[in-house]
């Protein structure tokens, strides 16, 4: 599994994980939206039931599990391949000079050069990408390395890059967290 899938497949669970909490709450949300027509009983009723939803949320911060990294697949990532050079325009403007200018050299190596042209460009377009992308996977890289050889900074930073706790802005806000050990980031919310 390249880094971008276990990435990717992280921070899909990450939304599974979320979504159920999401749910109540954006139902909650749409309650309380209503609520401007409700009487003052159901308005009431309404309030507690949100009140009780974000303690709900609270309280079982803790206890539900959390999604777990393959760090050992992330350091051992292979880089992708690096993209060929093909020249599929020239090839196409070759057949089209030969097709539309037999007998005109010249327009027929300027149609040429547009097709090498286009080539190129989009031949440093994919490797500019895939610079990109591996400069993505070596940070990866690295930052697995780091954590799995226990280092508190390497979590400090794989925590603020996965963000773990997003899902909570809504709830409050996330005061500070603090590295305890190798398999617990203590957070602290307001």
């Amino acid at each position: 599994m390249t880094p971008k899938g276990a990435l990717r497949a992280i921070q899909g669970a990450e939304r599974r994980f979320q979504r159920e909490a999401q749910k109540r709450r954006r139902e909650l949300e749409r309650q309380a939206k209503e609520m401007a027509k409700l009487s003052a009983i159901e308005q009431a009723r309404l309030e507690v039931d949100t009140y009780d939803n974000q303690l709900e949320v609270l309280l079982s911060i803790h206890k539900e599990p959390c999604e777990t990294w393959d760090w050992a697949g992330l350091s051992s990532a292979l880089q992708p391949p690096a993209p060929h050079r093909y020249s599929r325009n020239e090839r196409f403007a070759r057949q089209l000079a030969h097709v539309a200018h037999p007998d005109n050299r010249e327009a027929a190596r300027a149609i040429i050069e547009d097709g090498r042209v286009i080539d190129a460009e989009s031949h440093q377009q994919e490797t500019r990408a895939h610079a990109e992308e591996i400069a993505e996977i070596e940070k990866m890289r690295n930052l697995a390395v780091r954590v799995l050889s226990g280092e508190s900074m390497a979590f400090l930073e794989a925590f603020a890059e996965f963000n773990p706790v997003a899902e909570f802005s809504s709830v409050g806000s996330l005061k500070q967290f603090a590295v305890e050990d190798k398999h617990l980031i203590q957070c602290v919310f307001r």
